[in-house]
């Protein structure tokens, strides 16, 4: 790439649209940090099957590092604005914005990326949400 050029059109050369994956991974415990992180790998599969190459590597970040502690989180918000650059789209998930998805939000912007808003899908994407309500029917015993 020549200095000053925009790199995120490789992808659009192989076919395939690079997004990068935002959901809310904070809480106010580690059990609930899990679990968010838990329904972001679902939502990582979910954002896969639509044919998009998904950058989500804060994922592996809250797994490495520990988000209550104010250091690793600044830099882990710090290297998320530099993945968010080399995308060509800002995609977020998960029902509801968080405040590091917020600041990915205006890194995307700032940049040109686009940002698609799927948070009215709610906490679980969509055929995730169609099996638990399966499970729910089956459960009951009713079809």
């Amino acid at each position: 790439m020549e200095a000053g050029g925009d790199d995120r059109s490789q992808g659009s050369e192989v076919g395939v649209t690079v997004v990068y994956l935002a959901h809310p991974a904070g809480a106010s415990t580690k059990e609930e940090h899990l679990a968010n992180r838990a329904r972001a790998k679902r939502w990582f599969r979910w954002a896969a099957e639509q044919g998009v190459a998904v950058v989500a590597d804060w994922i592996i970040y809250c797994e490495i590092w520990d988000d209550f502690r104010p250091k690793q989180r600044v830099a882990g918000l710090a290297h998320d604005d530099a993945h968010i650059a080399c995308c060509h789209a800002f995609w977020a998930v998960g029902g509801r914005w968080s405040s590091g998805m917020l600041r990915g939000r205006e890194t995307a912007r700032r940049a040109g990326i686009p940002v698609v808003d799927l948070t009215y899908l709610g906490e679980e994407p969509p055929e995730w949400q169609t099996h638990k309500r399966l499970e729910r029917i089956e459960q009951k015993g009713t079809t």
